[in-house]
């Protein structure tokens, strides 16, 4: 099979523990790009603005013909000059909503809007965790966000070191909220709430859509629960070896490396390069 796209996600997948991108991942997906013309495309829960300084070392900052998958699939956007392909968002209400119900809980919580996170009731080892991922961020301390009527919200997040207490809020929130929405799980400490239907997967069928592609010439690669759909929709499926085992389940391919050992640069190797 000739491939022509690689979707990969970004924390704990593209990056290595450091939150920096290992150097063979950078010359493989140079390899992939110049030499066999398959473009690399981030899919990822961050913010489009949030992925702006890893594009720029990929090479793929404000370039034409190329693209990322952002919230979690919530928004399919070209990079040149942010255009957006498709955009799913939470109405102010829905988000004040999940806002006033998870404020009850001893949790951090995180609005996700196009041009900024904005981050309610945060612990300083979130806080030193966001610094360090480089995440552009704002401290709110009113629960009444009327201020973002003209903001695109795309997800919120639930946010402790505790999953199994986020999952209690699960089941607690799916009887007491009557919104549609889509929950996942990443990085060992977030619920991630997005709107109904929304998923990597979703994200990526409206991107292979977009640039006439069968899914079977795409390449996905992830580790964690919010990227479990993106394995489901016909592509051709790699788990990095710290994936979940939900993930390797799913997959394909389970590699050797794993985030800090270059899967991406594994993928290039094994599937791409000819």
């Amino acid at each position: 099979m000739t491939y022509k796209l690689l979707a990969s996600d970004i924390d704990e997948t593209l990056l290595n523990d450091a939150h920096q991108i290992p150097e063979k991942n950078l010359d493989g997906i140079k390899l992939a790009r110049e030499e066999y013309d398959v473009r690399f495309v981030p899919a990822s829960g961050r913010g489009i603005l949030a992925m702006e300084d890893l594009l720029k070392q990929l090479g793929l900052y404000n370039q034409p013909n190329e693209y990322v998958v952002s919230f979690n699939g919530g928004a399919v956007v070209e990079n040149f000059n942010n255009q957006i392909i498709s955009f799913d968002y939470f109405s102010l209400e829905q988000a004040q909503n999940f806002l006033d119900y998870g404020r009850q809980f001893d949790i951090c919580l995180h609005i996700h809007t196009d041009q900024l996170v904005y981050v309610f009731r945060p612990s300083q080892q979130e806080l030193d965790i966001l610094d360090k991922v480089g995440l552009d961020y704002e401290v709110c301390n009113q629960w009444d966000i009327s201020f973002l009527a003209q903001r695109k919200i795309a997800k919120l997040l639930y946010q402790s070191f505790d999953m199994a207490y986020l999952q209690e809020i699960e089941k607690k929130m799916q009887e007491a909220l009557a919104i549609p929405c889509q929950l996942s799980y990443s990085s060992g400490r977030y619920m991630e709430i997005n709107p109904k239907g929304v998923n990597k997967g979703k994200g990526l069928l409206t991107l292979a859509e977009h640039l006439h592609l069968d899914p079977k010439e795409i390449i996905v690669v992830g580790d964690n629960y919010n990227d479990l759909d993106m394995f489901q929709v016909g592509a051709f499926g790699v788990a990095p070896s710290n994936a979940i085992p939900e993930i390797k389940a799913l997959a394909d391919y389970v590699a050797t490396a794993d985030n800090n050992q270059g899967v991406i640069a594994e993928i290039v190797e094994k599937f791409i390069k000819r």
